[in-house]
């Protein structure tokens, strides 16, 4: 027997959406899966009528009975992590995995969940060099990952005396001269599937 697709109007589940129901309760009154119910919110920020930033608070906020896991922003991962560390405890370091428009993946760095933290990211290898700052939340933890500590994500809030663009072009090209010039050769075990932003 063939089951008829159902119909959810986009209008009244941004309605619900705004009103503060939660996963369970989305997925109970539309009668959905939570696979469907992923896909039904890739359909309404692909059409924007929530914004990424609506998303995210919102998963935040209910803390979610089921991981939604959807990816907002594309990420570029680097091939050769550069070092990054909290600027009041310089001891306290990681390296970084992976970064988006709007956040960084890390390894190594202790963090408290929703914590603000100033990072500072070495430019080279000369030990007179100002670092770049930023200033990140932390939104999300992963287990303890080899012999480096928890993998975690930050959405970056400020960054000091430059733009974050700039900062993921630095990014970028701190990458690249680690590779050519073989610095910042941290041992890495393998990346969590979803150590990133």
């Amino acid at each position: 027997m063939h089951q008829r697709k159902r119909t959810i109007s986009p209008a009244e589940f941004v309605k619900d959406f705004f009103a503060g129901l939660t996963d369970a309760e989305l997925i109970e009154k539309y009668r959905l899966t939570p696979s469907q119910l992923r896909h039904v919110f890739r359909a309404i920020l692909d059409m924007r009528l929530i914004s990424p930033m609506d998303f995210e608070s919102w998963q935040i906020f209910h803390n979610l009975s089921v991981p939604l896991r959807i990816r907002l922003y594309p990420r570029t991962t680097l091939t050769v992590p550069p070092p990054i560390y909290e600027a009041s405890t310089p001891s306290n370091r990681g390296v970084i995995l992976n970064f988006s428009e709007y956040g960084i993946g890390v390894k190594g760095l202790h963090a408290t969940l929703d914590s603000l933290m100033n990072l500072a990211i070495p430019t080279n290898s000369a030990p007179r060099a100002r670092p770049i700052t930023i200033q990140a939340r932390c939104k999300w933890i992963a287990a303890k990952t080899g012999n480096q500590g928890p993998a975690s994500g930050f959405y970056v809030v400020v960054v000091n005396e430059t733009s974050w663009a700039a900062v993921r072009r630095a990014l970028e090209g701190l990458g690249a001269e680690a590779d050519t010039l073989g610095l910042y050769r941290f041992r890495q075990s393998s990346s969590p599937s979803d150590s990133s932003l």
